[in-house]
């Protein structure tokens, strides 16, 4: 019995080193189609590439918020005190709900608080641009 100790040692051991050996393979294999799979992106169209997200200029004016985005904003914080168990989808479902149910009437408000600020915003991009072509 004890000379069979060693010989399944041994057996075992050698079993370890192919199967190593195998799992090495198969790793190199892995990232040679990984490569090859890669390169072929490469040469797509671009469709698949990340697109750079263009760098936006601190100074430039800031977008009007829409009329839903204002009207969202100002209930937000009434309806989270309202309930404080309701999580962020839960008080922006309510709010949304709110603002299907009101009436064309009551959307005009919201509607020209937007416009006020759409105002505002193309009035600072003349200006705005207009400093561009001043600096250049």
């Amino acid at each position: 019995m004890s000379t069979d100790i060693p010989t399944a040692k041994e057996e075992l051991i050698n079993a370890l080193k192919e199967l190593s050996k195998a799992s090495l393979d198969v790793s190199k294999k892995t990232n040679t189609l990984l490569s090859l799979l890669d390169n072929d992106n490469d040469n797509d169209d671009g469709s698949n590439k990340k697109k750079r997200r263009i760098k936006r200029d601190p100074n430039a004016p800031k977008k009007p918020l829409t009329s839903y985005i204002l009207f969202y904003n100002h209930l937000r914080g009434a309806v989270a005190a309202k309930d404080s168990s309701l999580s962020q989808t839960d008080i922006a479902k309510e709010i949304s709900k709110q603002w299907k149910e009101m009436s064309d009437d009551d959307k005009s408000y919201w509607r020209q608080l937007y416009e006020d600020d759409k105002l505002r915003y193309d009035t600072e991009m003349i200006q705005y641009r207009n400093s561009l072509n001043l600096n250049i």
